[in-house]
Formats: structure tokens, C-alpha cells, sequence
């Protein structure tokens, strides 16, 4: 299956942001920048996070670093959810069997 590709300057011109953005996610690990041609592309796939990403930076003025922070934590508060619902159904199994 191929990828679809979306070139980040058309990303850039929607959203009206500059294409640097998109390199200081990179650089921060949160994004992944296809170059084809010398032309940079967005995959698809990662679209809905990259547009999350321009949200955080436009609505509250976040640079790269600081959305980098506000996803680790997101993907930590995941986890810990997941984790709780785990102990919850562990402990609705044991609770059952007594």
C-alpha cells in the first residue's frame, strides 16, 4: 500500500503558518518530513496529529518544545487510563470469584 503524501507548503498555506513549524516538530521527534524532488511532504497518517500540533501552537502560543511537552503528557495520561482500566477489570475478576 502506498502512501499518500500531502506537501507540508499546502498544509502551511491553509493553516497560514510558516513551513519552519514543521521543521522544529521534526527536530522535536513529532512529525516526519518526507522529502521528494525538493519537495517536503506530510504523510497522511500523521496529518490529524500534525494539525492537533498547529491547534496547540496557534490557540496557545506554543512553540515546538512546549507542544512536545504537552504530548508526552497526553500519551502518558493514555497510558495510565489504559493501566487503570486493566486493575479495574483484574480487580471485577477477583472481587467475582469470591
Amino acid at each position: 500500500m502506498q502512501q499518500q503524501l500531502i506537501a507540508a507548503k499546502d498544509i502551511c498555506n491553509v493553516y497560514e503558518i510558516e513551513v519552519r513549524f514543521f521543521h522544529d516538530l521534526q527536530q522535536s521527534g513529532l512529525i516526519n518530513i518526507i522529502e521528494k524532488q525538493n519537495v517536503e511532504y506530510i504523510n497522511e497518517e500523521e496529518l490529524e496529529d500534525a494539525e492537533r500540533m498547529i491547534r496547540l501552537h496557534k490557540d496557545l502560543d506554543l512553540n515546538a518544545e512546549g507542544i512536545a511537552v504537552i504530548c508526552h503528557l497526553l500519551e502518558k495520561m493514555k497510558q495510565l487510563q489504559t493501566d487503570l482500566s486493566n486493575l479495574q477489570n483484574r480487580l471485577r475478576f477477583f472481587e467475582g470469584n469470591h
